[in-house]
């Protein structure tokens, strides 16, 4: 029979016991936090479940204590490790879907990088304008590449070209360097990428793009033929491309190149400008350039040049606008840098005129507006070349002038 002082200290540890107790659900919780957590010291398992007492504190007190601080410890690590909302972990900054606006049309550009060094790349053009879309009712211009990253830089080559779904061309390389400070892509072209939200929507507010110098190598791709038209002044022209050929030209003025994007290395060019002066000479144009207003006194002024050879102007019309063609040369010894700026110019808006090269400039009166469309002829070679010679005739021929 159990004595009133044992009775008395059983109903006090009972009691006890009952306080400890978890309320419901709160074992389960913490059990499944620390079974994410690291296992603990062995000293530290042994203390925490040394029975009787720790120096002035209780074991059941211990215990509690390192509850809490395991508890504390995978809250920690849920914040630092799980993300805490700064969004999906990448296998690299490359990865995922950017944006662009394309500086010719203004339309949008896509480009998913998948993961991996060596990511699969799709890119998608919204609304293409460019020659290899013209036969397509849908201009929507896709290309699938494969990409190689070099640190900060991501290179894209596209095996197989693209296109609108008729017509397939051959797409350049790719550059595209990583800015972590503004988590975007600057690509070769100055196009710069801006990465898309989660939900695919554009960039919230939609960043301003400011424009760049534009190089000399960013033309468009017109491999294939097709169409093309750029602004001259205050006209709009346009050329029909033969399918054949490959050709390459400039967003922003009238200028297409036969053999690679227009630069001064390049054989063949054709290049259109709105003529108001005509310099002196196309040497020495120190003195006063001479006020043109009709197609006439273009050709007169340019027949006149004394430091031009050829021979003199002959009737010719563009898209049914009358003028004239006059054929200039320079002999390939003849020493350029004691020209006027070391350039030999015959007109003042149109590229110079090297020596050993041949200028065919067509000069028309389009409703008040003199315009002069140029071909540029490399070498004799080249202006000798009947094939070359009929189809650059033929680009000409195909202008269509828009006032």
């Amino acid at each position: 029979m159990m004595s009133d002082r044992f009775s008395a200290g059983l109903r006090q540890h009972l009691l006890d016991s009952a306080n400890e107790r978890p309320a419901d659900g709160q074992l389960a919780a913490i059990l499944d936090r620390v079974a994410v957590t690291a296992q603990r010291p062995r000293l530290v398992a042994r203390l925490a479940w040394f029975p009787g007492r720790i120096g002035p504190f209780p074991s059941t007190a211990v215990r509690l204590a390192l509850i809490a601080a395991a508890l504390l410890a995978a809250t920690l690590a849920t914040s630092l490790l799980g993300g805490g909302g700064a969004g999906p972990s990448r296998s690299t900054v490359f990865e995922g879907t950017w944006i662009a606006t394309d500086p010719g049309d203004g339309s949008r550009q896509t480009l998913d990088v998948n993961a991996g060094m060596t990511p699969a790349v799709h890119y998608e053009d919204a609304f293409s304008t460019g020659g290899a879309c013209v036969a397509d009712e849908v201009k929507v211009f896709t290309a699938d590449g494969r990409g190689q990253i070099f640190e900060n830089r991501l290179a894209v080559t596209y095996p197989a070209g693209g296109g609108c779904g008729l017509t397939t061309v051959p797409m350049e390389t790719g550059v595209l360097d990583y800015d972590a400070a503004t988590d975007t892509l600057l690509a070769s072209d100055g196009v710069r990428w801006f990465r898309a939200r989660e939900d695919g929507a554009r960039p919230t507010p939609l960043p301003t793009i400011v424009a760049s110098p534009r190089p000399e190598s960013a033309c468009l791709d017109l491999h294939g033929g097709g169409s093309y038209e750029a602004s001259v002044g205050s006209l709009t022209l346009t050329a029909t491309l033969p399918a054949s050929t490959s050709w390459e030209g400039l967003p922003d003025s009238f200028l297409l190149s036969r053999f690679g994007c227009p630069d001064p290395e390049s054989p063949v060019w054709v290049e259109a400008q709105v003529v108001t002066q005509v310099g002196p000479d196309a040497c020495d144009r120190s003195g006063p350039a001479l006020e043109v207003a009709t197609a006439a006194e273009a050709i007169s002024a340019l027949a006149a040049q004394a430091s031009i050879g050829g021979p003199d102007s002959v009737d010719a019309t563009l898209d049914g606008y009358a003028g004239s063609q006059l054929e200039m040369s320079q002999s390939a010894d003849f020493d350029a840098s004691t020209c006027t700026d070391g350039v030999l110019a015959p007109l003042n808006d149109i590229s110079s005129l090297d020596p050993g090269n041949i200028l065919v400039v067509h000069v028309v009166d389009v409703e008040g507006t003199v315009l002069a469309v140029a071909i540029h002829w490399g070498s004799a070679a080249e202006r000798d070349d009947q094939q070359l010679v009929a189809e650059l005739d033929a680009v000409v021929a195909s202008l269509r002038i828009e006032p």
